[in-house]
């Protein structure tokens, strides 16, 4: 089938649309989208710009989601350890280790017994 895909024609067009958000929503608006990244490419193998544009969205809204349930957290762990991978194959270590502590900082509490793999 056709895949349809908008996007904004000039910066400003996106610049104005992103204005019409209110400050205060800002961070959920990029959680949100960071999520619904995720959930139309589930099943996909994410190729490395499609990881870091997600990891982009969901890190500009941890707070919250560091309240979300142990799946979700897990998830942006996951995806945060594949950013860092990432940016460390590209010789970026400086970003790889921020990746790579958000990671960390995300994953639940059980996380030792829960999700090992992740935790090493």
């Amino acid at each position: 089938g056709e895949s349809s895909c908008y996007s904004f024609a000039h910066d400003k067009v996106r610049e104005a649309a992103y204005s019409l958000i209110p400050d205060d929503k800002k961070h959920e608006f990029h959680s949100k989208l960071g999520m619904a990244l995720i959930n139309a490419s589930k099943g996909d193998d994410l190729d490395d710009a499609v990881v870091l544009t997600i990891v982009c969205q969901l890190n500009r809204d941890l707070l919250s989601l560091k309240q979300s349930d142990s799946s979700v957290r897990i998830q942006v762990s996951s995806l945060n350890c594949k950013a860092g991978v990432i940016a460390m194959s590209r010789s970026d270590y400086e970003t790889a280790s921020h990746y790579f502590s958000i990671a960390s900082k995300m994953l639940p509490i059980d996380h030792w017994e829960s999700n090992y793999e992740l935790s090493l």
